[in-house]
C-alpha cells in the first residue's frame, strides 16, 4: 500500500507539472526553458531525473500537453536504468477550473508504461526516494497542514478519465531472487475528486494468462494517508475466482473484518499456471473455500473457514504467525471421511506400470538407505487438532478420530485417539525429534482387531487371522529406512483369540514323525487356535520372543525364536504337542521341535527328529499312547541303541520305512542371525540323528 500511495503522488505531482508547463507555455516561455523547470521540480522532489524527448501543448477546448518517450530514472544499485518509462503521457485539463486554483482533469492517459519494482540485497527499495526528497515532501505535508500550500488549498481536485494502455509491472528481489512480471496491463479508473470512492477495472498478463482485476476503496485518500478504508479486491481468471473484502489499512491491522471466497474450477491447471509446469495428478479437482478473515503484518487469521475438496468438507479455524523466527500455524479443524486411496493409488500404479511392484527395484534383503529429508519439519511450528470422521484405505474403514500433532522447533509429537478398526480399537503416539540426530518414538494400541484384514489390506499378508489386541513401544533413530530399522528398539505383548495360521500345520508337524516327513513349506496346511500370545523384546532392529504360547484344539505351541529386521530373516524353534482339548494347558506327549528359518521370501519349516528321539530316550513312558512298535524298540535301545534308532527310523520302525535323504540345504548366509542360544530345543549331536540333512 505503500507503494501504491507513492505512484497516487507521482501522478498527481505529473499533472500539477503538467499544468504550470502550460501555464509558462501560454505566457510564452521557450519549451526548452518548461522541460528544464519540469525536470528541476522532478528532481528536488525525487532526487531522480526525469527526461522526455517531445512535448505538444493544446489549448481548446482544454489545455492539453503530450509528453513522448518519458523516462523517470532508477536508483543507483537497481539493475534497470530506469524505474519507470512511458510510450506518452497525455494530460488534458479544464481550462477555467485552472484559473480558481481547480484542477479538473478530462483526461490523463499513460501510454505502455513500464514500472520496474526493485529490492536490493540489503532490503533498500527504488521507490523510497533520498533523505533529502523525503524531507521536501514532509515539508509539502505540513505546509499543507497550515492551509499555506497543497492542491486543494483553497480549491479542489477533480478527474473525469485515468487510463493506463498496455502497461508493464515487474518486481525482483536481489536478496531471495524472487521476481514477478504483469504484462499488457489496461487500466481504467475512477476517481472523481478526493472525497469520493476509488474504483479501479482493469485486465492484465500473468504467466502468460489473462487476469481480471477490479479495486474498489470508500475512502482512498485516507488510506493513502495512513487510515482505513473499506474496500474490495476482485479477481478473475479462467483458473482462479476470489474477492477479498474488508477495512482495508497500509500498517497495523491491514485487513480488518475481511472475508475471503475463493473457488478453483481446476486445481491441476492453477498449479500448472502459477509453476509453470505440468501438474502432477493431484487427489483433488476443484477447492472451494470461504473464512473470515483478519490480517497484518504479524499473521493473518481465518475463523470460521469453511473449505470444500471435491467430495471432502472442512471446517474451522486456522492462524498462521509470521512474527517469530519461523512461522507458526494454528489449527483447529473438523473433517469428513477422508479416502486416502486418492493420496496414494497414483504412486502406487506409477510403479507398476514401471514393471513391477515399488519394492521390486531394490533387493529384498536390503532396505533403502536413501536419506529422508527432515528439514521441513524445522521450517515451521504448528498446534493442529483435526477431528476426522474417519478414514478408508483399500476398503478398509477406520472409524472417527481426533488427531493432534504440535511441532516445535524441529520436534513433533503426535497422537490419535482410540477409533474403530475391523471389529475392535486403536490408537497410537508418534514423537519424531529433528533438533539434533533424528530420532523417533512410536506406541500402538490395539483391542479385538481382526488381524486377517489388517494384515491383508496393508502387508499383503494373508496366513494370519483372529482378533489381535496389542501393545508395542518402539524407539529409534536415523535418517532412512535402513538406519531407523537397524536402531529399533523396544518391547511389546501380542495376543490373537479365536484365529488361524496359514501356511503351517502344527498339527501335521507333530504327526511327522508317524510319517517319516522331514521338509514342509510355509504354503502347507493350517493351524487353528483358540489362543495365540506372548510377549517380545527389541533390541537394533532384532525382535526375540521366549514365551510363545498357541492352544488349538488338536494341539499347543509353544517357541523361541529371533525375527532379524534389518536382514529380514526369521530364526524360530516351536515345540508342537498333540492335545485332545484346547482346554488344557501343559499338554504332555511325544515333542516334535520344529526350525523356522530363512528369509521373508522363502521361510522353511522343519522338524527336529534327532530332538524328538533324543526326548523319546530321556521319558520313554510318554510313548506308551504311540503303541507297541515304540515299546519293543525301545528295550533293544538298552542292547544297542544305534540298531533302536535305526528301526525307529528305518523299516518296520516308527515310520514304517526307512525315509529318503531330505536335500541337502545351502548352508545358511553368514549374515543371517545366530541360532537361538536355548540349551533344551538345541539339537542333539550328530551321531544321535542319523536322518538329519
Amino acid at each position: 500500500m505503500k507503494a501504491l500511495k507513492k505512484i497516487l503522488i507521482t501522478c498527481i505531482v505529473l499533472v500539477v507539472l503538467a499544468a504550470g508547463g502550460l501555464f509558462a507555455v501560454a505566457k510564452f516561455a521557450p519549451m526548452e526553458k518548461v522541460q528544464a523547470r519540469i525536470a528541476d521540480v522532478v528532481k528536488e522532489k525525487t532526487g531522480r531525473d526525469l527526461t522526455f524527448t517531445s512535448a505538444k501543448v493544446m489549448f481548446w477546448p482544454s489545455i492539453g500537453v503530450r509528453l513522448q518517450n518519458v523516462a523517470f530514472s532508477n536508483a543507483g544499485w537497481a539493475k534497470e536504468k530506469n524505474m519507470a518509462t512511458l510510450g506518452a503521457l497525455d494530460v488534458n485539463l479544464a481550462l477555467r477550473p485552472l484559473l480558481s486554483k481547480r484542477v479538473e482533469v478530462k483526461r490523463f492517459v499513460l501510454q505502455e508504461p513500464v514500472i520496474n519494482l526493485e529490492v536490493s540485497v540489503d532490503g533498500k527499495r527504488n521507490w523510497e526516494f533520498p533523505k533529502a526528497a523525503k524531507a521536501a515532501d514532509d515539508k509539502a505535508a505540513d505546509d499543507t497542514a497550515e492551509g499555506q500550500s497543497s492542491l486543494t488549498a483553497g480549491g479542489s481536485f477533480k478527474m473525469d478519465e485515468f487510463e493506463i494502455r498496455k502497461g508493464r509491472l515487474s518486481y525482483v528481489d536481489q536478496k531471495s531472487k524472487a521476481s514477478h512480471a504483469l504484462d499488457n496491463i489496461n487500466i481504467t479508473i475512477s476517481f472523481p475528486d478526493l472525497d469520493s470512492a476509488f474504483q479501479m477495472d482493469g485486465a492484465l498478463s500473468y504467466l502468460e494468462k489473462r487476469v481480471q482485476l477490479v479495486v474498489s476503496l470508500q475512502k482512498p485518500m485516507v488510506l493513502a494517508e495512513g487510515g482505513a478504508s473499506q474496500g474490495e479486491l476482485l479477481l478473475k481468471s479462467d483458473d482462479l475466482d476470489a474477492k477479498i473484502a474488508g477495512i482495508f489499512a497500509t500498517s497495523g491491522t491491514m485487513l480488518k473484518g475481511g472475508t475471503i471466497d475463493a473457488n478453483v474450477p481446476s486445481l491441476p491447471s492453477l498449479v500448472s499456471w502459477l509453476t509453470g509446469k505440468p501438474a502432477a495428478d493431484l487427489p483433488f479437482q476443484k477447492v472451494a473455500f470461504k473464512s473470515q478473515a483478519t490480517a497484518s503484518a504479524a499473521g493473518l487469521d481465518l475463523k470460521n473457514a469453511s473449505l470444500k475438496l471435491d467430495d471432502i468438507d472442512a471446517s474451522g479455524d486456522v492462524g498462521l504467525d509470521v512474527s517469530g523466527p519461523r512461522p507458526s500455524i494454528f489449527g483447529r479443524l473438523a473433517l469428513g471421511k477422508l479416502e486416502l486411496d486418492r493420496f496414494i493409488g497414483t504412486a502406487v500404479d506409477k510403479k507398476e506400470s514401471a514393471g513391477g511392484t515399488a519394492s521390486s527395484a531394490v533387493p529384498e534383503q536390503d532396505w533403502d538407505a536413501t536419506p529422508i529429508d527432515f528439514s521441513g519439519l524445522k521450517a515451521v511450528d504448528a498446534d493442529l487438532v483435526l477431528k476426522t470422521q474417519g478414514f478408508s484405505l483399500k476398503g478398509a474403514d477406520v472409524g472417527p478420530s481426533t488427531l493432534t500433532a504440535v511441532l516445535k522447533n524441529g520436534l513433533l509429537k503426535a497422537s490419535s485417539s482410540e477409533a474403530s478398526l475391523f471389529d475392535g480399537v486403536f490408537s497410537s503416539t508418534l514423537m519424531l525429534d529433528t533438533t539434533g540426530a533424528p530420532k523417533q518414538a512410536f506406541t500402538f494400541d490395539m483391542k479385538g482387531v481382526q488381524a486377517l484384514p489388517v494384515l491383508r489390506t496393508f502387508a499383503g499378508f494373508e496366513k494370519l487371522s483372529g482378533a489381535a489386541t496389542a501393545d508395542v513401544s518402539v524407539t529409534s533413530s536415523g535418517n532412512s529406512q535402513k538406519s531407523i530399522i537397524g536402531n529399533l528398539n523396544g518391547q511389546g505383548a501380542v495376543t490373537f483369540k479365536n484365529g488361524a495360521i496359514t501356511g503351517i500345520d502344527a498339527v501335521n508337524i507333530a504327526q511327522m514323525i508317524q510319517r517319516g516327513l522331514q521338509d514342509a513349506g510355509v504354503g502347507e496346511g493350517k493351524t487353528e487356535f483358540v489362543e495365540m500370545g506372548g510377549t517380545f523384546t527389541i533390541s537394533k532392529g532384532v525382535a526375540h520372543n521366549e514365551d510363545l504360547k498357541m492352544r488349538g484344539p488338536l494341539v499347543q505351541v509353544t517357541g523361541i525364536g529371533d525375527v532379524d529386521l534389518p536382514k529380514k530373516y526369521v530364526k524360530y524353534r516351536i515345540n508342537p504337542v498333540l492335545t485332545a482339548s484346547s482346554g488344557m494347558d501343559g499338554a504332555t506327549g511325544i515333542k516334535v521341535p520344529v526350525n523356522i528359518s530363512g528369509p521373508f521370501s522363502n521361510v522353511r519349516i522343519k522338524p527336529d527328529l534327532g530332538a524328538a528321539l533324543k526326548d523319546v530316550l530321556k521319558d520313554p513312558a510318554a510313548l506308551k499312547e504311540q503303541g507297541k512298535i515304540i515299546e519293543d524298540n525301545f528295550k533293544e535301545i538298552k542292547k544297542d541303541p544305534g540298531k533302536a534308532i535305526e528301526n525307529l527310523l528305518g523299516g518296520g520302525g516308527l515310520f514304517g520305512k526307512k525315509p529318503a535323504p531330505a536335500p541337502v540345504e545351502t548352508t545358511p548366509d553368514e549374515t543371517a542371525p545366530a541360532p537361538v542360544n536355548d540349551s533344551t530345543l538345541a539339537p542333539p549331536p550328530a551321531t544321535e540323528d542319523t536322518t538329519a540333512p
